[in-house]
């Protein structure tokens, strides 16, 4: 009987099937698109409350202050060239600092530049001193041109500053320090290399290459350096940390004057006076900043995101 039934509604029973077979279809991509609804809707949530926080602040997002932002935006790009106009980056030989091999060229050339200035002016300098950069005395760094260019600037640095201190009659220089640009080179009791490294402050658009002096020099000398230090040309420097001590003052006796004693006869020692061989010296340690302004081009990160 079921098959005489079947027989009698085939077309009943295909159509009962079809509209199943497409009634299933259908659900399951009215439930693959559910997943992409409630993504979207997680979505609109977020951003609804992003923009209620947005209408919230202080000032509001409206047509004015987005007006406004678009301005100051644009002004602070125009003062990120001017900065770079007359900051800029440090002129350094980039042409021809194409591999290592011309870095270590340009390093020894300027080590021997500097040697040469020192011993003219004659400021004592440590025994095979090498400005900061003992490291690549003998070992030429990796080739990798973005760390060239970085160190070609650190040279470029410390030849500014070691000029500024032969300009300015430092009597001795005992170390020049600066942050490692290779972290693979950096060497257990290296004095050459600072602990610190780059800082990269893209909110403020510019980034800090830490350096630190020590030397020895006047009172006088010291007040010179630090304001042509603060004023160098191309160069931005800002002085974090001065520590001063004072030199052990050496003395030496005045000639005693003897004389025989009026009543007596005696032999009478005037007082011995003790003057300073030389004005006292200050040993001087000065961590500071060598600052360059980032690009227009380098944003800094949208906030709130």
């Amino acid at each position: 009987m079921n098959t005489r039934w079947l027989r009698q509604n085939t077309l009943l029973v295909g159509f009962i099937a079809a509209f199943l077979i497409v009634l299933a279809v259908v659900g399951w991509l009215l439930w693959g698109q559910y997943d992409i609804w409630q993504a979207t809707q997680t979505e609109l949530t977020d951003k609804l409350s992003r923009l209620e926080q947005l209408q919230n602040n202080d000032p509001s997002l409206t047509e004015d202050n987005v007006a406004i932002a678009g301005e100051n935006e644009k002004r602070l790009q125009e003062t990120q060239q001017q900065l770079q106009q007359k900051i800029g980056r440090v002129k350094i030989p980039l042409s021809t600092i194409t591999n290592n091999i011309e870095f270590t060229k340009h390093l020894r050339g300027t080590i021997n530049h500097l040697e040469a200035k020192t011993t003219a002016a004659k400021i004592s300098i440590p025994k095979d001193f090498k400005f900061g950069f003992r490291l690549y005395a003998t070992v030429a760094p990796r080739n990798n041109q973005e760390r060239l260019e970085r160190l070609a600037i650190q040279v470029s640095v410390v030849q500014k500053l070691t000029e500024l201190m032969i300009e300015n009659k430092v009597e001795q220089i005992e170390s020049i320090r600066r942050v490692a640009i290779e972290p693979s080179t950096v060497i257990a009791g290296d004095d050459d290399i600072l602990a610190d490294s780059i800082s990269i402050h893209l909110q403020e658009h510019y980034e800090a290459m830490p350096f630190e002096l020590q030397f020895l020099c006047s009172a006088d000398a010291l007040q010179k350096l630090l304001n042509q230090i603060a004023a160098a040309d191309k160069f931005f420097f800002v002085t974090r940390l001065v520590t001063i001590e004072q030199e052990a003052i050496q003395k030496k006796p005045e000639t005693t004057d003897v004389t025989p004693g009026a009543d007596t006869g005696t032999m009478e020692t005037a007082p011995v006076i003790v003057t300073p061989d030389r004005p006292p010296r200050l040993r001087v340690k000065a961590r500071l900043d060598f600052i360059e302004i980032l690009p227009p081009n380098k944003r800094p990160p949208a906030r709130n995101r």
